[in-house]
């Protein structure tokens, strides 16, 4: 069975949909060079 996760890469189009707020603050950190780290639950 294939896994519908994408690792090892960067997440685009179908892999990244409907984080539209998500994605707007992380270019807004980005920008102003705010430091960023990404923790979500291990699944």
């Amino acid at each position: 069975m294939k896994t519908p996760f994408t690792f090892g890469k960067i997440a685009l189009d179908k892999d990244f949909t409907d984080r539209e707020k998500e994605t707007i603050r992380l270019v807004q950190n980005f920008t102003s060079l705010t430091h960023t780290i990404l923790i979500s639950p291990r699944r």
